[in-house]
């Protein structure tokens, strides 16, 4: 009962110092609220729920919160969290590429002042093999899985760290965003190439075993794989809760991201915004890891509102302070 209640103290002063860092006391209360406010949150940390969710939840928000901070150690510490969520199960694997992609796109605008988060989110990455060899038999090792961590999943682990180390490698020599580029698309094609042709039953899904019976009347009928248009046919309008809070956030996100100083923590939100957006169309735990996010746009947009209206404030917002004499 308490174990979910604590990570959702942990989550919350996640959410508290990410904001308050960027925007400031006031809008990280705001966040806090917020958090405490977003049903599809509440959901993953209710007491009882001793799931993967809620820290996987943790694991990519904390990894957000790095690439938002930037430098060589916040990405160390952001390359070992996305370790620990692969460890933990590959539903956030979207968010991780993501996250990558940003630091990858970062340096090969920025060039050399972007490049110790690059770096050390590639080293971050290796974290995966002593996570994998701690939780896996030996005689497991070498046991390919599409839907937990294993070779396949290592083979890109690795990949981003040797790409970190050739980018850090050849950094001097690359004087353009050009060239920066095409080396970055060179390891990323090698990459996806060797992923391919090792682990083609991959390709194809998370369950390549999976039979046509299991599939159709077990893993089609989780409420959890269930798309978007299925709830809204059934009508089970809880969906509501969860699906347009999020669609508001990233929109919102995206806006910001475009102007004002603060686009970078913006920009990044809506990182992890919209795959939740396109997924949860899909499947309802698309929105999972996503809806974490909605808490760092609350805040300070909520904060903007308060302080470009100020008659909001005082009496008109909370009532006066004590009653009026008669």
């Amino acid at each position: 009962m308490l174990w979910p209640l604590l990570l959702f103290g942990l989550f919350c002063l996640m959410v508290h110092r990410g904001v308050r860092r960027s925007f400031g006391p006031r809008a990280a209360v705001l966040a806090v609220f917020a958090a405490t406010q977003t049903f599809g949150i509440l959901v993953q940390f209710h007491a009882g729920r001793v799931d993967h969710h809620n820290l996987q939840i943790l694991a990519a928000f904390g990894l957000a919160l790095c690439i938002v901070r930037g430098g060589l150690r916040p990405g160390l510490v952001g390359g070992g969290l996305a370790a620990l969520s692969l460890a933990i199960g590959l539903e956030a694997l979207p968010y991780i590429a993501l996250g990558g992609l940003f630091l990858v796109g970062d340096w090969v605008l920025r060039g050399r002042s972007a490049l110790p988060a690059f770096l050390g989110f590639g080293l971050g990455l290796s974290a995966a093999f002593p996570l994998f060899a701690a939780q896996t038999a030996p005689g497991l090792w070498g046991t390919s899985y599409c839907d937990a961590l294993s070779p396949p999943w290592l083979w890109l682990a690795a990949g981003g760290c040797a790409t970190a180390l050739v980018c850090a490698g050849l950094d001097r020599r690359l004087a353009t965003a050009g060239a920066r580029l095409g080396l970055a698309a060179l390891c990323g094609g090698l990459l996806l190439a060797g992923f391919g042709a090792l682990f083609p039953a991959c390709l194809g899904g998370p369950f390549p075993g999976m039979t046509p019976l299991v599939r159709e009347h077990w893993l089609h009928t989780v409420n959890e794989m269930a798309p978007l248009s299925k709830f809204l046919a059934r009508r089970q309008w809880e969906i509501l809760a969860f699906y347009p809070i999020l669609v508001v956030a990233a929109a919102a996100a995206s806006g910001l991201a475009l102007r004002g100083p603060e686009r970078r923590h913006f920009g990044v939100a809506a990182l992890f915004l919209w795959p939740g957006v396109v997924l949860g169309f899909f499947q309802l735990r698309g929105i999972y890891v996503a809806v974490a996010f909605v808490p760092l746009v609350a805040g300070p947009v909520i904060d903007r509102a308060l302080a470009a209206a100020p008659s909001l404030r005082g009496a008109r917002l909370w009532g006066p302070s004590r009653s009026a004499p008669a």
